[in-house]
């Protein structure tokens, strides 16, 4: 999968994660396109090495600590932008479940296209 398909899907489901959940909250268009692109960065660079070092906690959890990563990402990715906002850490983790689920959709959807 490209990387301008994984930022749009990304873009798109932070959009629909805005509109969805109260605790996240992304101010302006640019925001949003600008938290997109970083959050992919960061999921291209940044996620595997955090996987690999988290390695054995995540298999004594039964893969339950990646949902810990996946929110850590997110709030990482939320705090290099101004205008976009995580109100805690209990909303990036129902943030990141929820990008997961939905990511999922929208990068089916444009792999079909």
């Amino acid at each position: 999968m490209g990387i301008s398909v994984r930022i749009i899907s990304n873009i798109i489901t932070l959009f629909i994660v805005d509109l969805l959940l109260k605790g996240i909250y992304i101010d302006t268009t640019m925001s949003l396109v600008l938290v997109g692109v970083v959050l992919t960065f960061l999921n291209m660079f940044i996620k595997p090495f955090l996987d690999l070092i988290s390695l054995p906690i995540t298999f004594l959890t039964l893969g339950l600590f990646s949902i810990i990563i996946n929110a850590a990402v997110l709030s990482v990715s939320f705090n290099f932008i101004e205008g976009a906002y995580i109100d805690g850490f209990f909303s990036a983790i129902i943030g990141a479940i929820f990008f997961s689920i939905v990511n999922s959709f929208t990068t089916k959807i444009l792999k079909k296209g």
